[in-house]
């Protein structure tokens, strides 16, 4: 575990100094994917990566939001939308899948599902097994997804500001960020015992919210170094899926994992313009809200490029809450298919 740790943190810092958009997240992924092929073996992370993931995100996003923008920006309008954009996005990449590219149905299904790697094996451990393919499918789609936002908000002006921090560190801030991590996780698993997506980020979020509204201006920060690791250690976990991948699959998976992100991009970008002018909300930030990437990722993307992590974050949390109800309605179908 701690070779892996190494090598994805060396990576991050290269992709890091050179200046490449998400350089911690990518520079991780690459960074695993070239040592496990050329010669380190058995890499591993330690068994709770995802709930420090989870957790610093959330931490991350609460600090710098209230209850009144959390409330304000779960809009109902908003929420039709994204499930109706959710439904078509599956539906057109499950039919390109079965039918284009002959994947088996349960292939296509757990494929064109435009939700977390996180579900998706969740999903397959319960009820079907997910082959190689999913998994490489859904990570191409990821790296193209952080890939575009980046791109897309690089050159797309935007008013709001910097969220990350760099904090005047006392004896105060450690104490509060300590308590503040060990009630998040406490209730992260909590909430992960009664079935909400993503737990810990969720319970993290709250928890930072309403220390944040406690305490006075400066009192709860958390800081950017600790974001930065948290991408690291997703650039990595992501890094680790890829490797299971065998080589001369690869061109296969990638095409299918590219068309079925066009397709799937191509309806969020029209739903995502139209609301954009709907409601008034800005269309990147809607773009990113809705793109069907990973939750942690995407949020990941939003608080280091200063637009609107809460929102982007709360609209993939309620993303995942529809995914994570898939099984019940299509559980004959999935426990056939594992049959």
């Amino acid at each position: 575990m701690f070779r892996t740790i190494s090598i994805a943190l060396v990576g991050s810092v290269v992709g890091y100094l050179l200046g490449i958009p998400m350089g911690e997240l990518f520079g991780a992924v690459i960074a695993i994917v070239f040592a496990s092929h050329f010669g380190c073996n058995a890499l591993l992370l330690p068994k709770h990566t995802i709930v420090f993931i989870q957790t610093v995100l959330g931490m991350s996003v609460g600090s710098v939001v209230s209850f009144g923008v959390i409330t304000e920006q779960f809009n109902p309008v908003l929420l039709v939308a994204l499930i109706s954009c959710l439904a078509i996005q599956t539906m057109s990449a499950y039919l390109w899948l079965r039918k284009r590219e002959g994947w088996s149905d349960i292939d296509s299904f757990l494929g064109a599902i435009p939700g977390a790697l996180a579900a998706i094996l969740s999903m397959g451990d319960k009820y079907a097994n997910a082959s190689p393919k999913v998994i490489f499918a859904h990570s191409v789609r990821l790296i193209i997804l952080v890939t575009t936002a980046a791109i897309v908000s690089y050159f797309t002006s935007s008013n709001i500001a910097e969220t990350t921090s760099n904090p005047n560190w006392t004896l105060n801030v450690g104490i509060v960020l300590l308590i503040v991590s060990l009630l998040s996780l406490t209730f992260g698993r909590l909430a992960s015992k009664v079935g909400i997506p993503a737990p810990y980020m969720v319970m993290a979020l709250l928890v930072s919210v309403v220390a944040k509204e406690v305490l006075p201006q400066g009192g709860f920060i958390v800081p950017t170094v600790l974001v930065s690791l948290s991408t690291m250690a997703l650039g990595a976990f992501l890094g680790l899926r890829l490797t299971e991948v065998a080589i001369e699959h690869v061109m296969s998976y990638v095409r299918a994992g590219v068309l079925v992100t066009f397709i799937s991009l191509s309806v969020t970008v029209l739903f995502s313009y139209v609301m954009s002018i709907v409601t008034g909300v800005e269309w990147i930030v809607l773009l990113l809200s809705w793109v069907p990437g990973n939750v942690e990722a995407m949020t990941a993307v939003a608080l280091m490029l200063g637009l609107e992590p809460a929102f982007v974050m709360i609209n993939h949390v309620v993303r995942l809450g529809v995914l994570h109800t898939l099984p019940l309605f299509f559980r004959r179908f999935l426990i056939q298919q594992k049959q």
